[in-house]
């Protein structure tokens, strides 16, 4: 993978256009602010943790749901999360959610998949830099996010 400095929003808003065109009865919308600082990554690669989250989120959201994506800046990373308004990871899978084939107690009763979506992501967003977990929402969701690091951060190449 060949790291270089990325202009987010043009990567979450094609993320976006992608999965809001799809016939899923689910809306797709972005809340990036137009001065995001630039991130050390790589666009593909940024790209396919979206759309894993993305995918994730319209599986297990109800139908006429909003997914909304942002990026949000920080001292050293920008965050950028997925939320929706499915049921939420059951307290009892949030352990375990990152592993490979696992699928929580929702994913098992109603959605296709084999769990390897958060499993990939996680190894994605870490090759980058970065780190993905999942926050708990106050209503029912899911919210994962993962950081990257800002160009003004960009490592040494010995690094």
């Amino acid at each position: 993978m060949t790291k270089s400095i990325v202009t987010l929003r043009p990567v979450i808003q094609q993320v976006a256009q992608i999965f809001g065109i799809r016939e899923t009865g689910r809306r797709v919308v972005t809340e990036v602010p137009p001065d995001l600082p630039f991130v050390w990554g790589d666009a593909d690669i940024i790209g396919e943790i979206l759309s894993n989250l993305v995918e994730n989120a319209q599986r297990y959201s109800p139908p006429g749901a909003e997914i909304t994506l942002t990026a949000e800046e920080r001292a050293e990373d920008i965050v950028i999360s997925v939320r929706d308004q499915g049921p939420g990871v059951a307290a009892q899978d949030r352990e375990q959610v990152f592993e490979p084939f696992y699928r929580g107690r929702h994913g098992r009763e109603s959605a296709n998949g084999q769990g390897l979506g958060l499993a990939i992501a996680l190894s994605l967003a870490q090759q980058l830099g970065g780190e993905l977990w999942y926050e708990e929402q106050e209503t029912a969701g899911h919210r994962f996010c993962f950081t990257l690091p800002r160009a003004a951060t960009i490592p040494d190449e010995g690094e």
